[in-house]
C-alpha cells in the first residue's frame, strides 16, 4: 500500500470538519441525493458504476486525519478503497422513514469515506437509489454531476460489461478559487457592523449554549394563487423568480418584526465553469438589505436584486474568510453573520438510466445548522417550499404561519406591486420565553460557577495559551471567540491542552462552554471522568497535571 497524498484543508473544509468533530453524532453536513425507477436496477452494474465514480473523483476517495495536531485530507488509491452497494427490500410506506435514517447516519471523517449508495428494491418492482455526500468534499451542485456519470456508466456496463472509456479519466478535487482583495474589501465595509442578534425573530426561544442541531421541516407547495403571483410578478417586474421570492422572504421577515436592517445568508454557486470536478463550489453571500416600512414590494425587488448582484461580483469570498478578517467576535457558533437562509434550489439532470427518466425524490432535513432556512424547489407545478427550522429555538406553528404569510403576501403583491412592506405585525402574541432582538444571546441560562483550587491552575493556563495564541490579554469570564480565538486556533488550543493535561477534550466545549472559566469546569469533569487506573504513578507518564 503506497503511502497516502495529503493536503491541507481549505477555509470552508476547516469549517466543515469542526462542525463535524464538534458534533459527531449529527449528520447535518450530509447531502442527499435519491432517484426511483419504474424498474429495479442491476446489482452489477450499479455496483461497478460505483467503483467507476469512487476511481474518477479524487474527493470520493478522501478521509480527513489528524496529523500533528491539525486536520488534513487524505487521499487513497483506488484500488485502496471500496464504497459498497448496500442493497434492501423495503415497502413504499418504509421507504421515507429508511430513507431519512440512511442519509441521516454521521460520518466518521477520519476513518470512512465521504460518500456512501444504498438501493432500495421495492415491493412494485421499482427501485430507488439514495447517494449520501458529505459537504467537505462537495456540495449540492455536486448531485447532478454524479448522478449522470453513475448513470452513463450504468448503461454502458449494462451493455458491455465496461466503463465509458470518456469516463475513465480521474479528476482531482477541484480547489476553491483565490480570493481577490477587492473582494474581501468590500465585504470587510459591508458587514463591519452586523450584528446577527438583531435578526432574532420575536417570539423564538433563546438559543441554547450547547451545541444542537436539532431541527425540522415544513414542507408545503405553494398555493396555486402564489405561485400565478410569483409569474404576474416576474414578468410585470423584469426579474427572476428567485429574486421574488427572496425578497418575499425578506418583507415577510420585516412584518414579523425585523429590520429595516436586514441579513440573511444566500447560497451562491462560485464554481469556476472551467474546472470539472468534485469540490465546495457553493460560497455564501451574507446579504445585507434594508426594508424600510414605507418601501413598497417593487422597490424592496430591486434593491434587493442590485444587491445580490454586487454581492455576486464578490462571491469568491467564503464566509469563512470574512469572519477571519473581521474577526469571529460574536460568540454564536451556528453563525455569527446571519440567522435565516434563502436557498433556491436548482438541482439539474436530464440523465436517464437504464431506458428512464428517473424521479427525484426529496429527502427530509431532520437537522438544521441554521435557526430557519427557507429552501425553495422549483418544478413543473407550484414551487415546493422547504422551512428547515431548529426545534431549539422556533416552535412549528410559528414556522408555518411565517411561510402562510409569505404565501398571502405574494398573492397581495401581485395584485398590487405597489403594496407597502410596512404594515401590522403579522405574528401571534409573544410567549413567556420571548427572546426579542435586544436580548443577549444566550439569556436565560445559566452562568458557569465560578472555579477555585485546582481550576484557578487551569484557567491560569488556559489564559495564558489563549494569550499567546491571539495576541492579546484575555478576561477568563467573557466568551473567547469574542475575544480574538478563532476555529482554526482552538484546534490547536485542543492539542496543547490534551497534551498537558493528558485527557480528551474535544472541540465540542469550546462552543458550549464559551468562557475560559466554564471551559475549565469541561477539563476538571474529564479529570474525574477518567477510570482510576489513570490515577495511579503509572497513569503519569502522558500529561503533566494529575489532581
Amino acid at each position: 500500500m503506497s503511502d497516502p497524498v495529503r493536503a491541507a484543508l481549505n477555509r470552508q473544509q476547516y469549517g466543515i470538519w469542526i462542525l463535524q468533530n464538534a458534533a459527531p453524532d449529527s449528520a447535518v453536513a450530509n447531502i442527499p441525493f435519491a432517484f426511483r425507477t419504474r424498474k429495479a436496477l442491476r446489482w452489477w452494474p450499479l455496483n461497478r458504476a460505483i467503483d467507476g465514480l469512487v476511481a474518477r473523483h479524487e474527493a470520493l476517495r478522501s478521509r480527513f486525519p489528524l496529523v500533528d495536531g491539525a486536520p488534513v485530507r487524505e487521499v487513497l488509491e483506488p484500488d485502496e478503497v471500496a464504497v459498497p452497494l448496500q442493497v434492501c427490500a423495503v415497502s413504499a410506506t418504509e421507504l421515507p422513514r429508511s430513507l431519512r435514517d440512511f442519509a441521516h447516519q454521521p460520518f466518521d471523517l477520519v476513518h470512512d469515506l465521504p460518500f456512501r449508495v444504498r438501493q432500495y428494491l421495492l415491493d412494485d418492482g421499482g427501485s430507488v437509489v439514495c447517494l449520501v455526500l458529505h459537504h467537505i468534499v462537495g456540495d449540492a451542485s455536486s448531485g447532478g454531476m454524479l448522478v449522470d456519470e453513475l448513470a452513463r456508466m450504468y448503461d454502458r456496463v449494462a451493455a458491455a460489461n465496461e466503463l465509458p472509456p470518456e469516463l475513465a479519466v480521474s479528476f482531482p478535487y477541484v480547489p476553491q478559487p483565490p480570493a481577490r482583495a477587492s473582494s474581501l474589501a468590500y465585504w470587510r465595509e459591508r458587514l463591519a457592523d452586523v450584528r446577527s442578534a438583531a435578526m432574532t425573530l420575536p417570539g423564538s426561544r433563546p438559543r441554547p449554549n450547547r451545541l444542537s442541531f436539532a431541527g425540522d421541516v415544513h414542507r408545503a407547495p405553494l398555493s396555486h394563487a402564489a405561485a400565478d403571483g410569483l409569474a404576474q410578478l416576474r414578468h410585470r417586474l423584469k426579474v427572476t423568480p428567485n429574486m421574488v421570492m427572496m425578497t418575499a422572504f425578506l418583507a415577510t421577515l420585516a412584518r414579523h418584526g425585523l429590520g429595516p436592517d436586514l441579513t440573511i445568508g444566500v447560497p451562491v454557486n462560485a464554481r469556476d465553469p472551467r474546472r470539472y470536478g468534485l469540490g465546495l463550489g457553493v460560497n455564501t453571500l451574507a446579504l445585507r438589505v434594508r426594508a424600510e416600512p414605507d418601501d413598497t414590494f417593487a422597490d424592496l425587488v430591486h434593491r434587493t436584486r442590485g444587491t445580490f448582484l454586487e454581492g455576486l461580483a464578490h462571491a469568491d469570498v467564503t464566509v469563512e474568510s470574512v469572519l477571519d478578517d473581521i474577526g469571529h467576535r460574536f460568540g454564536d457558533w451556528r453563525s455569527p453573520l446571519f440567522r435565516q437562509v434563502f436557498n433556491w434550489r436548482t438541482f439539474q439532470s436530464g440523465a436517464t438510466i437504464a431506458g428512464e427518466l428517473p424521479e427525484f425524490i426529496e429527502v427530509p432535513a431532520e437537522e438544521s445548522q441554521f435557526e430557519l432556512q427557507l429552501a425553495i424547489a422549483p418544478g413543473d407545478g407550484p414551487p415546493q417550499i422547504n422551512a428547515i427550522f431548529s426545534t431549539d429555538v422556533h416552535e412549528r406553528d410559528r414556522i408555518e404561519a411565517l411561510v402562510g404569510h409569505l404565501d398571502e403576501f405574494l398573492v397581495v403583491c401581485a395584485t398590487d406591486p405597489g403594496t407597502r412592506v410596512g404594515g401590522p405585525r403579522t405574528i401571534a402574541p409573544d410567549p413567556p420565553w420571548q427572546a426579542g432582538p435586544e436580548q443577549p444571546a444566550g439569556a436565560g441560562t445559566d452562568p458557569a460557577p465560578a472555579v477555585t483550587g485546582q481550576g484557578d491552575e487551569i484557567v491560569a493556563w488556559l489564559l495564558k495559551a489563549i494569550e499567546d495564541l491571539v495576541g492579546r490579554r484575555i478576561e477568563p469570564d467573557l466568551d473567547m471567540f469574542d475575544q480574538g480565538l478563532t476555529s482554526a486556533r482552538a484546534v490547536r488550543l485542543i492539542t496543547a491542552l490534551e497534551a498537558e493535561y493528558g485527557v480528551e477534550i474535544g472541540i465540542r466545549p469550546f462552543f458550549e462552554e464559551g468562557t475560559a472559566e466554564a471551559l475549565t469546569e469541561a477539563v476538571i469533569a474529564a479529570l474525574d471522568a477518567r477510570p482510576a487506573s489513570d490515577t495511579s504513578e503509572q497513569g503519569h507518564t502522558e500529561g503533566k497535571h494529575r489532581p
